[in-house]
């Protein structure tokens, strides 16, 4: 009864280690990402979670991390709830959807973690692992969605991510998941190990550093953006919704700006709305604007309305259009259409129950990327959630490309963190491509980003009205990553294949050592 009792006091202090150990990591976790944006905490919020796998069977781990991950995904996601046809039901999935990453990582960690490979092997393929399910999560059809990936929450440390120009953001991710096992088996190294680690650590965070402030081309010419916060609401009144009212709102923060000897105008996505370029008198009056004072806009353009049911084509396209003197309207036409918001996925395969596809009117991909060139500047339009597609972004690309320029509309989310963290996803498309990129939020925060990541402007608040405007340098030269894309993904793979051959020599070697005695 005695041993009992003493079996059943230590099976709770187990289980209330574990569950210490999640919730710690569940804090960090939530807290590297914006509101918070605390990004330090990224370095040692796994090692409670190395903890817990460490401890248990892959299939508990698997458990265990299928829990922590439904609860730092709502929490990170905690947003999403603001869209009109969201529900609980809609945030289960995605929430179980995005923790089954988590808890894979969980049970592949605790294989890697209890088997007999060395600890560098160890370090190398726990952050082997993440790396390739945030790859996996970023190609997965129309599932992919790779919003706050750990990367991400870097964007502050500029140093770091310096090192997106050469592998893009997966070996930051790599990096982060490096740093944490080192805190979580440090008693174990030897000196030796110790001191590796140590210099592996300095070397390439301070190369970071070094890229930071001394390959910071300032040869390209300089042009001075104009980027727009219109505010245009969700509200239904006629300041909101009448082409003519919106249009004198443009028109009126347009001719602000002019004091400030603007170089290019750049307005969010669908801040016109009409029945046609061909027909629409307000792009008519815009484009008078523009030749009048000799200056090159860029806006986004809808069709009637975004999901309106009363235009007549049966095609609705998200555009941005570059109006430039008396030249032909250049038009992109959007090309990644976000999933059951936009576009149908596998339509005519499956048929989507209404409780989960409340919508039915989508609109119609374009087929190309379309590059906008107004005298000196060549740049290269993405719409709102293009931006979270490295390779798409890096695609779009032609060898004249000098800028990019981002029209985003996030008015759907609220006053909440999902505008903050969805342009922390642009640092990296810059940084990634070595070109300065351009934000026009609707509601906010427009922001102006160099080729190193650094914001040179940003607007002061969400939901209001605003103009941000700063001088960038046109570039048209390229980084390695342009080059070599996610190539790192290839010594991910090698690293585990490795480490399983690894293990199963030591099996085969442990299994004769054993038959022999």
């Amino acid at each position: 009864m005695q041993i009992s009792s003493s079996k059943n006091g230590a099976g709770f202090r187990f289980a209330m280690k574990t569950s210490f150990c999640a919730f710690v990591s569940i804090i960090l976790l939530a807290s590297i990402f914006p509101p918070t944006s605390i990004w330090p905490l990224a370095f040692i919020a796994f090692v409670p979670l190395m903890i817990v796998c460490s401890k248990h069977s892959a299939f508990q781990s698997f458990a265990i991390l299928m829990c922590v991950g439904l609860i730092v995904e709502n929490i990170i996601f905690i947003w999403i709830y603001k869209l009109e046809v969201f529900t609980p039901v809609h945030g289960l999935l995605l929430g179980v959807y995005f923790a089954l990453y988590w808890s894979i990582w969980g049970a592949c960690t605790s294989w890697i973690l209890r088997s007999k490979l060395s600890q560098t092997l160890k370090m190398l393929s726990v952050a082997s692992v993440w790396v390739l399910l945030e790859y996996g999560m970023a190609n997965m059809g129309f599932l992919a969605f790779p919003w706050n990936t750990l990367a991400q929450s870097q964007t502050s440390n500029l140093w770091l991510i310096q090192w997106s120009a050469v592998f893009g953001e997966y070996v930051i991710a790599f990096f982060i998941i490096a740093v944490n096992y080192i805190f979580y088996a440090h008693k174990t190294f030897s000196k030796r190990e110790i001191r590796v680690s140590a210099l592996f650590v300095v070397i390439f965070y301070l190369s970071g550093a070094l890229d930071y402030y001394f390959n910071n081309d300032q040869t390209g010419k300089p042009v001075r953006v104009a980027s727009f916060q219109t505010n245009f609401l969700r509200v239904r009144t006629a300041e909101n919704v009448d082409p003519a009212r919106r249009l004198q709102r443009v028109l009126s923060m347009a001719e602000d700006s002019l004091a400030e000897s603007p170089d290019i105008l750049v307005f969010p996505e669908g801040t016109l709305h009409g029945n046609g370029v061909a027909y629409d008198i307000n792009l008519a009056r815009l484009r008078a604007f523009a030749k009048r004072n000799q200056i090159p806009i860029v806006l986004g353009y809808m069709r009637d309305d975004k999901y309106s049911s009363q235009v007549d084509s049966k095609e609705q396209f998200n555009a941005a259009i570059l109006i430039d003197s008396d030249k032909e309207l250049t038009i992109y036409h959007k090309m990644l259409l976000m999933p059951f918001s936009e576009r149908l996925p596998l339509e005519g395969i499956i048929v989507w129950p209404r409780w989960l596809v409340p919508n039915d009117m989508f609109l119609t991909p374009g087929v190309k990327s379309t590059p906008m060139s107004a005298g000196d500047i060549h740049a290269v339009p993405i719409i709102c959630w293009e931006n979270l597609f490295a390779g798409f972004v890096k695609k779009s690309l032609s060898k004249e490309s000098n800028i990019i320029i981002d029209i985003v509309n996030d008015n759907w989310f609220g006053n909440t963190p999902a505008p903050y963290q969805h342009n922390n996803i642009s640092v990296f498309r810059a940084i990634e491509n070595g070109l300065p990129l351009v934000i026009s939020s609707n509601t906010g925060p427009s922001q102006i980003i160099d080729s190193n990541g650094r914001v040179l402007a940003m607007s002061d608040e969400i939901f209001e009205p605003s103009t941000v405007i700063a001088d960038v340098r046109l570039r048209s030269t390229r980084t390695i990553y342009f080059y070599i894309g996610d190539i790192f993904i290839v010594f991910c793979i090698l690293v585990l294949t490795i480490a399983l051959v690894m293990t199963i020599m030591v099996r085969r070697t442990t299994g004769l050592s054993t038959i022999k005695s």
